[in-house]
């Protein structure tokens, strides 16, 4: 599927009325698993569909431990996945950080064929 905000300069260049792109966008928004919608009072609201029950128990489980609501808890999650922070080094960073010693038969997986067992 092409970029929508590109689907909807085309169309307005195309002449389509403005309520059709906007119907049309709105048919997109009714697909998507994750939408954002601006409200009002609050600013940025994030939808997100479809979500196995197993996460959602995991979700308020993990906001109980921290003692704050499930919003707030799937709100500081998606901070800390997403947004960086200054004493975090990212993980790429880090990697080329580490002094290049030893050599590769040093870190090899020494043979092991378990312990016999009586059955």
């Amino acid at each position: 599927m092409q970029n929508l905000p590109r689907m909807i300069s085309a169309a307005l260049r195309r002449g389509t009325d403005r309520l059709d792109v906007a119907k049309n966008m709105q048919v997109h928004s009714e697909r998507a698993i994750i939408d954002s919608m601006k409200t009002a009072t609050r600013g940025r609201q994030l939808v997100v569909r479809d979500i196995e029950e197993e996460v959602v128990r995991a979700l308020k489980l993990s906001a109980a431990r921290h003692g704050r609501s499930a919003e707030a808890e799937h709100r500081e999650i998606l901070r800390q996945a997403l947004l960086p922070t200054k004493d975090r080094m990212p993980l790429k960073d880090f990697l080329l950080s580490m002094p290049d010693v030893g050599d590769d038969a040093d870190f090899e997986r020494i043979a092991d064929h378990g312990r016999e067992v009586d059955l």
